[in-house]
């Protein structure tokens, strides 16, 4: 303004909120969680997330206040004045959990059974998701800064290690047994071989029984040892 001849800059202080960008808030707090908040940030350089909605407004002598107006939306919330103490749940912390999980160690099913197999005789091999931990589809719940996390492991990739210096994949499927299996491996020559099957995990998650997201992540787990003999064949005249 100007004073006389002089420009006279007056600062007006202000105060911000910021809520998740999600249809339900359209006040000053966070109402709901929403997948877009948690998913809109994933690439963004350094972005802390989630994705906010600003708003800010004047503050005034006697401890009056000025209208709310919107400032747009940021992928940065903790660069937002007066809001750097406000904990958030952001897509790394879930990220982190997903990576805690206690994923099911896939054990190879081996066709033919009893694990002993022939020379030159297709070997079909199956991973296979036993009872202890999270396997794909199972759904594993937690709570984050007051949030329901729901985390749902997805099968990605399956690998089996043959033994003989070989392996199988990374496969899209889990394999199966005779006659339709399409991880099959004909052994060369006699031994006992170990044999192990590492799958792939990618993820989903949820956040306050919102729709599922897919995780930028993945986990991949290694299974047990399984030792399987390679037997020769030997041809035998009967009288």
């Amino acid at each position: 303004m100007k004073d006389g001849k002089r420009t006279v800059v007056r600062t007006v202080p202000l105060e911000y909120q910021t809520v998740l960008a999600c249809p339900a808030n359209i006040g000053g707090e966070d109402v709901a969680a929403c997948t877009k908040a948690y998913t809109s940030c994933d690439g963004m350089p350094n972005a802390t997330g989630p994705l906010v909605r600003i708003r800010f407004r004047t503050v005034l002598p006697a401890n009056a206040h000025g209208d709310w107006q919107a400032g747009g939306e940021t992928c940065y919330p903790n660069l937002v004045p007066n809001t750097i103490d406000k904990p958030r749940l952001t897509l790394a912390m879930i990220q982190s959990e997903f990576d805690r999980t206690p994923f099911t160690a896939p054990v190879i099913r081996i066709e033919p059974v009893g694990n002993r197999t022939l020379v030159n005789l297709p070997t079909y091999f199956t991973a296979t998701f036993p009872a202890g931990g999270y396997g794909p589809g199972q759904v594993r719940t937690t709570t984050l800064l007051g949030h329901t996390v729901r985390i749902r492991p997805v099968f990605h990739t399956t690998t089996i290690t043959l033994g003989d210096g070989t392996t199988l994949g990374p496969a899209t499927s889990t394999g199966g047994g005779y006659p339709g299996g399409d991880l099959v491996h004909t052994y060369t020559h006699p031994g006992t071989v170990t044999t192990r099957a590492t799958v792939v995990y990618s993820g989903q998650f949820s956040v306050d029984d919102q729709d599922w997201a897919n995780l930028p992540g993945t986990a991949t787990i290694t299974g047990p040892a399984q030792a399987l003999q390679v037997l020769q064949a030997t041809n035998r005249l009967v009288r």
